[in-house]
């Protein structure tokens, strides 16, 4: 019985905020990719964290090329920021590191 009024409120919210039909369907979509991802077991955090932390990590990117003209090797001339980058360099690369030397060790 809720389940009904709450679609009804937010296909409204979503329409009155810009009485645009597209938001509608961006809507629809992300809460079927929402409900995907809930059934098969992803975490919402990340998510959430991706969504909230995106938007500032690419304003101040642009604010720090802008200052540095540009010259990327901005991120890496102080050394807690070669090692940050290093230790995130290596947290991605690990596994498909480990991966391809398992998988060669079976005979390929």
């Amino acid at each position: 019985m809720l389940l009904p009024f709450i679609l009804l409120f937010s296909f409204t919210g979503t329409y009155a905020v810009s009485a645009n039909v597209f938001d509608l369907y961006v809507m629809v979509a992300f809460g079927v990719v929402g409900y995907l991802l809930q059934r098969y077991g992803f975490p919402v955090a990340p998510i959430v964290l991706g969504l909230i932390l995106g938007p500032m990590l690419e304003t101040h990117l642009r604010r720090a090329l802008i200052i540095s003209r540009g010259d990327w090797s901005i991120f890496v001339q102080r050394p807690i920021t070669a090692v940050l980058l290093a230790a995130v360099l290596v947290y991605l690369a690990l596994p498909v590191v480990l991966w391809a030397w398992r998988r060669a060790g079976r005979g390929g």
